[in-house]
């Protein structure tokens, strides 16, 4: 028993001592901690990259600090492994970051110590060698990517537009390539439509070529230079295999340089256009040249320029005439970028209010502009325009007192005839038609006297066959209405009574317009007695509890349906006395 307790106790404290010695060897490793750096190479020249690796073996207490990178680098990717080992009991880790760096100027570099944990690595000097910038477009595309970058006019005045071109030769693909603006001091670039796109076999390589454009206005006269375009992006390497890597790229234009003069001497014009076409022209929508005093006349007026941008474009002049006032709308300017350079535009609105009556003149508007094909001063001119305002009371009478084509007398009775004898022959066959003109007029007052007539016996004819008919009609709605009230049946006796309303005044309600379509209508041509019991009915049978329609007992309303004679006791409120209505019972 003794000897399996000693057992026991043994065992366990092996196994305490065992991870303690374990905790010991492996403190002691982590307690190693040592941090490395190191790059592929130390000279490189400007545009390329340097990998930068760093080696943390020990105690890994968190990444690099990279941020002292920033100043001098542009980190373009960082990638991190890490290893851990036991052997013999021994343990140790390593971690392994691996940054791609881009030096972001020439000249000594010291890549910076970079903490890790609570230990650091060591500074690390480079060389970056300056790139030879290219000062001209000429020359053999080589390498896998190329840039051109050229100008046309090289010399120019000052203001006047020059085309520069650049083109990307491209052997291999490219991957997120993105391109930089050309710049220069004292200058207004403009990016020409979309690119272009084609291929060309030159040096023995197939290139596909990217062409863009831009158009350059210098804003002084001097020398200038046109900084180079930098084109970044990545390529694949390794071939066909799955192991590509993208290795970036950085490529660079040549520079340009312009020389650029300034206005031609003793240029006379309000302002300096340098262009190859300056145009002017109008539009008035009015088709005629004839307007009435107080109403606008739009007059629109549209100055082009072929290689000039809108906002080089003057104010037109408005040189009106006395009495004319005129109202400028907000002018449009429009720029056109086309693949040869800039098509600028300006559009003027101006509505012109003639005040007075009289022949007007618009004065001649003349733009001088440079022609920079021809070198030569030309001119963009607009002819002078007349146009004629009229009063309004004129231009309305014109038109009144304008007689139709069909009215006016032929040609020969218009002649004069040498005969004396005409004179009392065109008398007499003035009054003659006079004569004739009062007949006529008599002939169509007695037409209308007898269409009355003949309309008013139509009626009273009318009115005698409804008569006629009346009497039969009247006695078969009396007798609905009694077998109503006699059945205690408020709908039916409803009917009924619109019915008899019907027949009895159908012809007073047609000429005086007022139709009976409700029970409440009807009650105004009855009697008191009827009348209250007509309303009584419609409640019953309109209102919001219709269970009281069954309680109806007709035996009332029949009592002051026959005891009235006619549906009005006052026939003057809604009918003539010459249109009195027959009683409920004629004989």
């Amino acid at each position: 028993m003794k000897l399996l307790v000693f057992i026991r106790v043994y065992s366990v404290v092996f196994v305490v001592r065992s991870f303690f010695v374990l905790f010991l060897c492996t403190w002691g490793g982590l307690a190693q901690a040592a941090v490395m750096a190191h790059v592929d190479r130390f000279n490189i020249s400007e545009g390329e990259t340097v990998n930068l690796t760093i080696e943390v073996t020990g105690d890994d207490s968190g990444d690099p600090k990279t941020a002292p990178l920033q100043k001098d680098f542009e980190i373009l990717s960082n990638n991190h492994s890490s290893s851990f080992t036991i052997v013999n009991g021994s343990t140790s880790s390593k971690s392994i970051y691996q940054l791609m760096l881009r030096p972001r100027h020439a000249g000594p570099i010291t890549i910076p110590p970079l903490k890790v944990g609570s230990t650091a690595t060591s500074p690390i000097m480079i060389q970056v060698s300056k790139m030879q910038a290219r000062t001209s477009p000429t020359g053999h595309p080589t390498g896998d990517v190329w840039i051109s970058m050229d100008i046309a006019p090289k010399q120019i005045r000052v203001q006047q537009q020059a085309i520069i071109t650049i083109r990307v030769y491209q052997a291999v693909g490219l991957n997120q390539a993105q391109m930089s603006e050309p710049t220069a001091k004292h200058v207004v670039i403009e990016r020409l439509g979309d690119d272009a796109s084609y291929q060309k076999q030159e040096n023995g390589r197939a290139w596909q070529i990217t062409e863009r454009r831009y158009a350059l206005f210098p804003q002084q006269s001097g020398h200038i230079d046109i900084n180079p375009v930098q084109l970044d992006g990545s390529i694949l390497v390794g071939g066909a295999s799955y192991f590509q890597t993208a290795r970036p790229i950085r490529v660079r234009s040549n520079t340009l340089s312009l020389d650029v003069s300034g206005m031609v001497d003793g240029w006379s014009g309000d302002a300096w256009l340098p262009a190859r076409d300056v145009s002017i022209e109008e539009s008035w929508p009015q088709s005629n040249t004839k307007f009435v005093v107080g109403e606008p006349i739009t007059r629109t007026l549209t100055l082009r320029a072929d290689g000039l941008t809108a906002s080089q474009l003057p104010e037109l002049p408005h040189e009106l005439p006395d009495n004319l006032k005129s109202y400028a709308d907000k002018p449009v300017l429009k720029d056109n970028k086309l693949h040869d350079g800039v098509h600028g535009m300006r559009q003027e609105k101006i509505a012109i209010m003639p005040m007075q009556p009289g022949v007007y003149i618009l004065p001649e508007i003349d733009i001088d502009w440079w022609n920079t094909a021809t070198q030569q001063t030309e001119h963009a001119t607009l002819p002078a325009r007349t146009f004629t305002v009229v009063a309004a009371s004129a231009a309305s009478s014109a038109v009144v007192s304008s007689p139709p084509p069909l009215s006016q007398p032929p040609a020969k009775i218009a002649r004069p005839v040498p005969t004396p004898v005409t004179q009392p022959l065109r008398s007499g066959v003035a009054a003659w038609w006079q004569w004739l003109a009062i007949i006529a007029a008599a002939g169509w007052l007695l037409t209308l006297v007898y269409v009355g007539y003949l309309r008013r016996s139509g009626n009273i004819r009318q009115r005698n066959v409804s008569d006629q008919a009346a009497p039969e009609n009247l006695k078969q709605a009396r007798k609905a209405i009694e077998a109503a009230c006699n059945n205690d049946d408020a709908k039916a006796c409803e009917q009924a009574l619109l019915q008899m309303a019907h027949l009895q005044l159908a012809h007073h309600l047609q000429l005086k317009g007022m139709p009976v379509h409700s029970l409440a209508a009807l009650a105004d041509y009855c009697d008191e007695t009827l009348k209250s019991e007509v309303l009584k009915l419609e409640r019953l049978l309109y209102a919001s509890n219709r269970s009281d329609v069954s309680i109806w007992r007709g035996e009332a309303l029949l009592q002051a349906f026959r005891q009235s004679k006619s549906f009005t006791t006052e026939l003057g409120a809604h009918v003539d006395k010459t249109d009195a209505l027959p009683g409920l019972y004629p004989d």
